[in-house]
């Protein structure tokens, strides 16, 4: 142990030492040591006894003040965690009672009753109708002509029609043209849009819940007022009856054995007149692999409806500018003999246009447009028609439009 002399100077050889503190009667006594390898400076520092305990007590109190706060910012951090916790799950319970509302709303609109006005639209003269089409035509007709004759003999008020083909083959104009004919014979009738794809519901057992509802509604609708007649169409109908659908859920074929039994007990009234149609099948073969067989075979006639040919174009053009007041129009346009509608007919319906009545549609509002583009109120001639036509057939990139120099 190295020696320190009383006045305390320590040699330049002997290495500093740190004192501990030493107590007296009345002092505590605190060295501070400075080194400068010369000399030691012992210089002590006296605290009372009180002074020593207050910072005792002061150093108590920052340990406690610094564990109330930890504890605080725990208890705090719980609170938030908790607060959000309940948040969300207002949230959650705001979102489950919006997605019962919608639900509900959805439900309601998949229920409602919606029928269409048919009385601008064209009528089956207008669409120069042919082959199997021609025939249902007739059936139908007959039907409603003389259904209380057919009845008395024990035929069926409700003959269920299949419509199927490519787009734009005339499947939607006949059913309306149907309809506009049906309202001719029975006024008051009506066409009722059955709109298939509304009725995928949200939840368990809704979709099943809105067909029943929607067909017990048409029903009661129809045995209300017997002396009408109502249509009753289910356009795109491959979307609830083809035949993958039973294979893919358990819920898929609930929903398919409920259309059955809705669509048996439209069958059962004899003022309903049901028409399907889907766009999927162009031949019988691709129907029966497409559609479900229990479905298909509820169908008395199944009607395939091709792309309109030549003639059924030619007969579409000169019944609809007869349809038109003499003013609108030339009259070479209502010409059965006219040689330039022929062509334009004849060009429209080649097989690799694959043109529909919609082209048709097209083209005679273009035409239109041509008349008055001149002069104001100048009526519509087959010069109009001709450049329509040529107009159509560019948007459409038909490669042969020199066949429409005439």
């Amino acid at each position: 142990m190295t020696n320190v002399n009383s006045v305390g100077i320590l040699s330049n050889s002997v290495p500093a030492t740190v004192y501990e503190p030493k107590k007296n009667n009345n002092k505590v006594v605190a060295f501070k040591a400075y080194d400068n390898r010369d000399q030691f400076v012992r210089q002590p520092q006296m605290i009372s006894p009180q002074e020593a305990a207050m910072q005792r007590a002061i150093l108590q109190q920052q340990k406690e003040a610094k564990k109330q706060k930890t504890k605080q910012n725990i208890i705090t951090g719980v609170s938030v965690a908790s607060g959000l916790a309940i948040i969300a799950m207002v949230l959650m319970q705001m979102k489950a009672m919006k997605g019962i509302k919608d639900g509900g709303e959805v439900m309601k609109k998949a229920q409602e009753i919606i029928t269409r006005d048919v009385s601008k639209e064209k009528s089956l003269t207008e669409l120069g109708l042919t082959g199997e089409l021609a025939k249902a035509t007739d059936e139908v007709k007959i039907l409603i002509d003389r259904g209380d004759e057919l009845l008395k003999k024990g035929a069926q008020g409700n003959s269920a029609i299949m419509l199927y083909g490519e787009p734009g083959g005339g499947k939607n104009a006949w059913v309306y043209g149907i309809t506009k004919y049906i309202q001719g014979k029975i006024p008051g009738s009506e066409l009722i849009m059955m709109d298939v794809l509304k009725f995928n519901g949200m939840y368990h057992g809704q979709t099943e819940n809105n067909i029943l509802s929607f067909v017990d509604k048409v029903i009661s609708m129809a045995k209300s007022n017997p002396k009408k007649k109502f249509v009753v169409f289910l356009d795109e109908f491959d979307s609830i009856a083809r035949k993958d659908l039973s294979s893919n859920a358990a819920s898929s074929e609930k929903f398919q054995n409920a259309f059955k039994t809705s669509f048996n007990k439209l069958l059962d009234v004899p003022n309903i007149q049901i028409i399907a149609a889907t766009n999927k099948a162009s031949k019988e073969a691709s129907l029966t692999s497409l559609l479900d067989d229990a479905i298909v075979n509820r169908f008395a006639k199944k009607v395939y409806v091709p792309l309109p040919n030549k003639n059924q174009l030619k007969t579409a053009f000169i019944e609809h500018y007869k349809a038109l007041p003499s003013e609108v129009i030339k009259p070479e346009l209502t010409k059965v003999d006219n040689a330039t509608m022929d062509k334009i007919c004849e060009y429209i319906s080649r097989e690799n246009h694959h043109a529909s009545f919609r082209d048709m549609n097209y083209i005679l509002d273009r035409a239109r447009i041509l008349s008055e583009s001149k002069e104001k109120g100048a009526p519509i001639s087959i010069e109009n028609l001709v450049q329509a036509v040529k107009d159509h057939a560019e948007s459409m990139n038909w490669k042969d439009i020199s066949a429409l120099n005439i």
